[in-house]
C-alpha cells in the first residue's frame, strides 16, 4: 500500500485532519480522540514523573480500562477458548 508519509507514518491519504488511522507497521495505528483537558493533563504529568512518552500512558491506560471492561462482553464459548489459551 501506498501513501504520502507524514512524520513517522505513512497514510493512505494526504496527512490532514481527516484521516482518521495512520498506519505505522501491521501492530499499530494512531488514534485521534478528543478526551477532556483535565485527562490530558494528569496523563502528561504521570508521563513526565515517569520519564515515559504520553503515547506508552495511553497505551497503558487503555490496556487497563479493557483488561477490566472486555470480560463482561465475552461469551460463554469465549470464556472457554480463553482458558485454552491459557493451558498452551
Amino acid at each position: 500500500m501506498h501513501g504520502e508519509g507524514c512524520g513517522d507514518y505513512f497514510l493512505t491519504e494526504k496527512c490532514n485532519y481527516n484521516s482518521i488511522i495512520a498506519v505505522a507497521d501491521k501492530r499499530k495505528v494512531t488514534l485521534f480522540a478528543a478526551i477532556r483537558k483535565e485527562q490530558y493533563e494528569a496523563m502528561r504529568f504521570i508521563a513526565f514523573k515517569e520519564n515515559k512518552p504520553l503515547a506508552e500512558i495511553t497505551r497503558k491506560a487503555i490496556d487497563f480500562y479493557l483488561k477490566n471492561n472486555l470480560k463482561k462482553y465475552l461469551t460463554d464459548a469465549d470464556k472457554y477458548l480463553e482458558s485454552l489459551k491459557a493451558l498452551i
